[in-house]
């Protein structure tokens, strides 16, 4: 499941990606005449714009790569939360260790039976 606050961001990121190409386009128009450099260093300049621009992506995918990964984390712990709070019970209801353990033993052996 999406956070949506991780999509906010990514649409963010994607429109700020698109506003600064639309910006690097200017820039390697105008750039030559600014800085009265010639058209082969203006490129030359782009090109290394471009590059950094393909490391950005490459980044903007390791952050998304990550925070996948921290919503199956998280959705693992939730998981592990809910079944110590189910032991706790069973513990409180006076059932002992011994006997929980018999009845995980049970139930994974039906799990496994199933599978």
């Amino acid at each position: 499941m999406t956070n949506p606050r991780n999509s906010k961001f990514k649409a963010e990121l994607r429109a700020r990606k698109e506003i600064d190409k639309a910006k690097i386009s200017v820039v390697y128009k105008q750039q030559p005449i600014k800085e009265m450099i010639d058209e082969k260093t203006a490129a030359w300049r782009l090109a290394q714009e471009l590059r950094q621009w393909q490391e950005f992506g490459r980044l903007e995918k390791a952050i998304s790569t990550a925070t996948n990964q921290l919503s199956l984390l998280y959705a693992t712990l939730e998981q592990q939360k809910q079944a110590i709070a189910t032991l706790v019970h069973l513990q409180k209801m006076g059932m002992t260790e011994a006997e929980i353990g018999q009845w995980v033993k049970l139930v994974g052996d039906k799990i496994s039976y199933k599978a």
